[in-house]
């Protein structure tokens, strides 16, 4: 089984089908374009040029995790969403609906922003709570869409999503606590007496709740699919079993880190690993044992599983051998990036490697053109990428603190991406002229 993806290259009825219900594109798409530039940009005058924001480290985190995961989250699980329970164009939850979600979701991204730069408690709050409403509006939307015909069949994903969904709720309210502590004038005791705990819970029921559960999801059938393979006997099977695993184990781990237990803590996000590598790594292995990676969406996909799964195991020994939540935040800035940059943006990359030739469409023609813009300089981008998160790796790991090496790494990450980007946008570009051409018929493709 791989996902049938309306106008795809690998869809059910052929390459570059273009089926009545194909998921219409909306303008959103390009807004986490937008938030990639700009984190880019910010990422580059911070740690290349060295250059000081108003709350730098809190900007940086959440352009990258709100402005450009979540936007990216928001569109393509409803992507995948319409392509599998074939909903209808008409479908308000995934239509009209899911557009004002994510133009509301931007305002509020927006307003917390700004409440966080004029350090005003009340607006950071607002934001907070505005961005957990939307968000659990995406996820009783996903819910209602779920109960369709096709919903048995592919539920597993919807299951992930919801999942995911519902911890980012409970991420917002820890945002709001945190923002009590860390801009009100006179916060309650109590709030800051485990304001360290709270920061460490926000950070793992968001990065490994909300993000990691939408990936191990989407990997399911996305990793297959983008192989051009079906999927590896009982992957859907695994991928049921261990969601009870996976919330268990989050749910302990925020609990623990909330109320300083991090060793605790870090016993939970082992047993999560360990689930994600038995019910998600190894089906993706068998596929690639198969199949082996062959375009730079697929070992964009490889690196990043990589890199996350180091991640975790790395995020567990720094929270079972830190003396204290504040000493944990100090010294776990660099593991957040390694697991931030280096696994979810290049699963990221990925994802949106492979997806955006088949959401242009067109017919097998312009599909190709789309891949061929991509994949060239594709390897170098790569390497390029890999090799600054080496050096982070390393320089964080030895010790070594220098400007210099600090500015390479980071340089080379950052080019990385905003290579990407312009691949992206050149892809797009060719591929949308290539669909204006007169076909032999004398029509025009697509």
């Amino acid at each position: 089984m791989s996902i049938p993806l309306s106008g795809g290259a690998t869809g059910p009825t052929g390459p570059g089908s273009q089926p009545s219900n194909r998921p219409r594109r909306t303008r959103v798409d390009r807004i986490t374009t937008m938030w990639m530039i700009l984190a880019a940009l910010i990422l580059a005058y911070s740690f290349v040029f060295g250059g000081q924001l108003n709350q730098q480290w809190w900007t940086t985190v959440h352009l990258i995790t709100l402005g450009v995961i979540t936007n990216a989250i928001l569109q393509w699980s409803w992507y995948f969403s319409r392509s599998l329970l074939r909903l209808p164009p008409s479908d308000k939850h995934s239509g009209a609906h899911q557009t004002a979600r994510q133009v509301l979701f931007n305002l509020a991204l927006v307003e917390l922003v700004a409440a966080m730069w004029l350090a005003s408690p009340v607006g950071a709050v607002i934001g907070a709570t505005a961005i957990g409403l939307i968000v659990a509006w995406h996820v009783v939307a996903l819910v209602l869409a779920g109960r369709s015909a096709l919903a048995a069949r592919f539920a597993v994903i919807i299951r992930y999503y919801t999942a995911s969904g519902a911890f980012l709720v409970v991420g917002t309210i820890y945002a709001s606590l945190l923002t009590i502590v860390l801009l009100s004038p006179d916060p309650p005791a109590e709030l800051v007496r485990i304001q360290g705990g709270l920061t460490v819970a926000h950070a793992l029921v968001n990065g490994l709740g909300w993000v990691g559960l939408t990936i191990a999801g989407t990997l399911v059938t996305l990793g297959p699919t983008a192989l051009r393979t079906r999927m590896a006997d009982g992957a859907v099977t695994r991928a049921v079993q261990i969601l009870p695993v996976l919330i268990a184990a989050l749910l302990v781990a925020t609990v623990a880190a909330t109320f300083g237990l991090l060793a605790l803590a870090g016993l939970a996000i082992l047993v999560y690993a360990a689930a994600l590598v038995w019910g998600i790594g190894l089906p993706l292995l068998q596929v690639a044992v198969r199949k082996p990676l062959a375009e730079y969406a697929s070992w964009n996909f490889a690196a990043g599983i990589l890199w996350f799964a180091v991640g975790l195991v790395w995020l567990a020994a720094e929270l079972a051998w830190a003396p204290g939540a504040d000493a944990f935040r100090e010294s776990s800035r660099l593991v957040v990036g390694i697991l931030g940059v280096g696994g979810v943006l290049q699963i990221l990359i990925g994802a949106l490697s492979y997806l955006l030739p088949v959401v242009v469409g067109g017919g097998p023609t312009p599909v190709r053109v789309g891949n061929a813009t991509l994949q060239v300089a594709g390897g170098l981008r790569l390497a390029v990428r890999n090799a600054g998160l080496l050096l982070a790796a390393f320089a964080g790991l030895s010790g070594v603190e220098s400007t210099l090496l600090t500015g390479i790494w980071a340089g080379l990450i950052i080019v990385s991406f905003l290579g990407d980007i312009a691949a992206m946008g050149a892809a797009g570009v060719r591929q949308a002229k290539a669909k204006r051409e007169p076909t032999h018929e004398g029509g025009i493709r697509g």
